[in-house]
């Protein structure tokens, strides 16, 4: 299973009517760099009730701690769509994966045409249409950092200034 972080619900939501549109601003979120798609890897489903804790480890890349809205994505799912999915590296730089085996592995859709760009837009809409995207808010994301940080999982000496000053006010 893998967890994709979205934006805006209101980026998603198709055009109401018997006409489906794909709204052209929901790619924003879908934004490639070197023509991969960021996902990461639940490794463990023993403890699904700490999902939401670590759901904040795919957005300590980002300036600062927020809402968090996400879908899961089944490797099934996207192995459908043709799909290739690769480890981008084998851990994360602001994880102590030694403290945690639920998340941990940064993965990458490689190669995207514009096709299966459009086919991953869809299974995320889809998604959302069928009320399968999760979201955490705020509060609850920095609650969760505040306890990934007294756990020792969040190595902050790796992130980035914001995300520290963010974190640091949490705590």
């Amino acid at each position: 299973m893998y967890i994709r972080v979205i934006s805006e619900l209101k980026r998603w939501v198709r055009v109401v009517g018997k006409e489906t549109k794909l709204p052209s601003d929901c790619f924003f979120d879908i934004k490639t760099q070197k023509n991969t798609l960021s996902l990461w890897k639940i490794d463990s489903q023993e403890d699904w009730d700490s999902l939401n804790k670590y759901i904040v480890i795919p957005t300590l890349g980002k300036a600062s701690l927020s809402k968090i809205t996400y879908v899961l994505l089944d490797d099934s799912e996207l192995k459908n769509l043709g799909l290739d999915i690769q480890q981008d590296s084998p851990g994360c730089p602001y994880i102590d994966e030694s403290k945690t085996s639920f998340i941990s592995h940064h993965f990458d859709i490689v190669d995207i045409t514009h096709e299966e760009y459009l086919k991953i837009a869809e299974l995320i809409i889809n998604k959302i249409e069928s009320n399968q995207q999760k979201v955490l808010s705020a509060k609850d994301v920095k609650l969760a950092a505040k306890d990934l940080c007294k756990s020792g999982i969040i190595i902050m000496d790796n992130l980035k200034d914001t995300m520290k000053e963010s974190i640091n006010k949490a705590v």
